[in-house]
């Protein structure tokens, strides 16, 4: 079987971009430059007003995600919010293909693993901020909700995504656990 150079360039540019959406802190992520007006920067001025809630992994939480942080490059956004306990932080990160997924007021999609091209979220857990060795595993399903923010900037959205780790099918192995992240991307 021969691959062309074409082919392989473009497994070898996805194996790249789904890489670092399936691993909690595996690589440092650059920010976007804010100032360029480029097709290809970022599609979010920022993000604000991060919350987590329910249980990821072995850890409830329901408190502000702080730091949160929002990154893109290309067609790419990963959203990354963090709540930090008494012992052990837990952390939330959305990767979705811009492009593929709209971002806009009335959006109600669903999402399953099949779908990890499109939209990943991502649930972890640690002993610290950037040591998540407790718990890293994408969402088995995930809702995305995205509505208009009262009073916000006109590109201003409310995105909420509501994750489920697990299945009727996996009870043996582990019980199923539900979390939400939800943030106001500021655009």
């Amino acid at each position: 079987m021969t691959i062309s150079k074409s082919s392989f360039a473009l497994m070898f540019s996805s194996v790249l971009w789904l890489s670092p959406a399936l691993g909690c802190g595996l690589e440092p992520i650059e920010e976007a430059p804010q100032d360029r007006t480029s097709p290809f920067d970022a599609p979010a001025a920022g993000v604000r007003d991060g919350h987590l809630a329910g249980q990821v992994g072995p850890a409830w939480v329901d408190a502000v995600a702080e730091p949160l942080r929002a990154y893109a490059a290309m067609s790419t956004l990963r959203v990354m919010g963090v709540a930090l306990q008494d012992d052990r932080a837990v952390m939330m990160q959305v990767t979705l293909r811009t492009d593929d997924v709209a971002l806009v007021p009335g959006t109600r999609e669903r999402f399953d693993a099949a779908d990890v091209g499109r939209l990943v979220l991502l649930g972890c857990v640690g002993q610290s901020l950037d040591v998540y060795d407790e718990y890293d595993r994408p969402a088995d399903d995930v809702e995305l909700v995205v509505d208009p923010v009262p009073g916000g900037g006109p590109g201003d959205v409310s995105v909420l995504l509501d994750g489920l780790w697990g299945t009727a099918e996996q009870s043996d192995r582990e019980p199923a656990t539900a979390a939400s992240f939800s943030f106001v991307l500021v655009r």
